[in-house]
């Protein structure tokens, strides 16, 4: 919770924390600074996000193995939840190749039409995958550099969670090959 309050302060978007589970990631807790912004994405404790949103995707995905990645994406069809949605399994690979390498995923308007995310993963002991971290916020006003910088708080942030957990690795050495 502090590093979502952290998150909050900072950014003025909605923060989440998601469980892994079978068919996506269950929303454990949501965090906003409402003074900071006056709208804000709200989303409900329990909500189940689909395993292939976005910017969760491409971290959860990322935590896999390659071939393993490799082989659901070539045997599940991408959903379109928006006319930017990637539906391209290559395009989609190269996404999650860059979660794995920057230890953050990102989501351009292609979960929810107006949107974007940036999702980090928290690892536990023995780099297991244990949560997902991320902010949503509307794409009219969050892009470009302040998306990045939010980028790179939530990675530190994420980082420091999974340390306290037990993991001592650090970006792309969590991911298993």
């Amino acid at each position: 919770l502090p590093a979502m309050r952290r998150l909050a302060l900072n950014t003025g978007e909605t923060i989440c924390l998601g469980r892994v589970e079978e068919k996506g990631v269950r929303i454990i807790e949501c965090l906003v600074d409402e003074e900071k912004q006056a709208l804000h994405i709200s989303a409900r404790r329990g909500m189940r996000v689909p395993m292939l949103a976005a910017a969760i995707a491409s971290c959860l995905l990322a935590s896999w193995p390659v071939a393993k990645r490799e082989a659901f994406l070539h045997s599940h069809a991408l959903p379109r939840f928006t006319e930017h949605s990637i539906m391209d399994p290559e395009q989609f690979l190269a996404r999650v190749e860059e979660a794995a390498r920057t230890g953050v995923g990102f989501d351009y308007e292609e979960y929810l039409d107006g949107v974007n995310a940036v999702a980090a993963p928290i690892y536990g002991f023995g780099g297991t995958l244990v949560a997902l971290l991320w902010i949503v916020g509307f794409a009219s006003r969050w892009s470009g550099e302040a998306l990045e910088h939010a980028a790179q708080q939530l990675r530190e942030e994420a980082m420091t969670i999974s340390s306290a957990l037990g993991n001592n690795s650090i970006g792309s050495e969590q991911v298993p090959k």
